[in-house]
């Protein structure tokens, strides 16, 4: 774990600890939170200065840190509304939110809404304190965000942003997981990328493509966007699968490409197969990234490596920005997380020179195609 998901973790767990302490009462200090939680200094000052800021806890010179006396006998109802096709990215954000929700005392409720349907007239008027929203390329209009801001509980985009509307939304930094794509794929010594767009379009997606190909340009990398043309409501896997098996028909013998980056995860699997009916090997003769969470692609063959966003570390984020908005209703609260990379064994390094391998030369390809 990182120092911030380290942070995050235990200020999560002391802030439970803290229900039980009445105001003005003296907390632990700083060497038995160390001891009693087994980290260290630098962890244990990020999470108290995190709890003093959200106004938990003081910290009196040479006296210690004392509780503020936080009200915790209100439970908040948080209702979470998702688009209704299945999607293991929704069941890992359910689960997580629930278990944060338990350790809180909070109540935690889903629903699924037609997602081709207008999205307002389906979500309740009632019976919550918190919306959590995630929504598609289609029905995040500026319209709808407009009336969402209009009901009378605060709402939080989960997963999405608003673009250049004032919206409370927490997700990840994909302009930067674009930046650590491409210096990675440089730094294995790829030169030459495919970029393969599986899902529909959206601002997000159009963000990475941009990023990746300014850093890509300054890399001096060649680049090709393929763009598979899904419109909402049609299998991403079934468009990639189509797409990326009619280009590789038509470009075979020029097929050069050492690297695919699959810009959304659920691209991956489709475009796997195609390679491995073309026999083309992965990650011998091309190898591919891709930005999706932590737990996919780990039982793919070849495991994926990933540009990940931690739901852990979102989800978080997810219940700062509740209590934040619950105590400040017309504020707005924002927050990106950063990604890290998995390394598995999808994409291999080159080596320290530019000269292609014999396993990703044409011609090899050729010979393998006509044997």
């Amino acid at each position: 774990m990182s120092l911030v998901d380290d942070i995050g973790k235990l200020y999560r767990e002391l802030e439970h600890e803290l229900r039980f302490f009445a105001e003005d009462q003296k907390f632990y200090s700083v060497r038995e939170i160390m001891r009693s939680f087994s980290v260290s200094r630098r962890v244990v000052d990020g999470a108290l200065a995190k709890l003093e800021s959200r106004g938990m806890i003081r910290r009196e010179s040479r006296t210690g840190i004392y509780s503020n006396g936080v009200d915790y006998s209100r439970q908040c109802t948080i209702l979470m509304a998702n688009p209704d096709w299945p999607a293991e990215a929704y069941t890992d954000w359910e689960r997580c939110l629930n278990s944060e929700a338990e350790k809180r005392g909070d109540i935690f409720r889903t629903i699924r809404y037609d997602w081709n349907r207008p999205l307002v007239p389906q979500l309740p008027k009632n019976g919550y304190d918190v919306l959590l929203l995630r929504g598609t390329a289609n029905n995040l209009t500026a319209d709808t965000l407009y009336k969402l801001s209009n009901i009378d509980h605060p709402v939080i985009l989960c997963g999405c942003r608003s673009g250049d509307i004032r919206f409370s939304y927490v997700c990840g930094d994909n302009e930067f997981a674009a930046v650590k794509v491409c210096l990675h794929l440089h730094r294995m010594h790829h030169r030459k990328i495919l970029v393969i767009q599986g899902e529909p379009a959206s601002g997000t997606n159009q963000l990475v493509l941009s990023v990746f190909g300014s850093m890509a340009q300054m890399l001096g990398m060649e680049y090709t966007v393929l763009d598979c043309h899904t419109r909402s409501g049609e299998s991403s896997a079934l468009k990639s699968y189509d797409t990326f098996k009619e280009f590789l028909n038509k470009n075979r013998d020029s097929f050069d490409f050492t690297a695919i980056f699959a810009i959304s995860g659920a691209t991956v699997q489709p475009v796997m197969t195609v390679l491995r009916e073309a026999g083309i090997e992965t990650p011998e003769e091309v190898g591919i990234i891709s930005i999706s969470s932590s737990n996919y692609g780990q039982f793919f063959h070849p495991p994926l490596t990933v540009m990940s966003f931690s739901i852990e570390e979102q989800v978080a984020a997810v219940f700062e920005g509740i209590d934040y908005l619950l105590k400040n209703p017309s504020g707005v609260f924002t927050k990106k997380v950063s990604a890290r990379l998995i390394k598995r064994n999808s994409l291999l390094n080159l080596g320290p020179t530019e000269i292609t391998p014999k396993a990703f030369n044409p011609e090899v390809r050729k010979k393998k195609a006509s044997s």
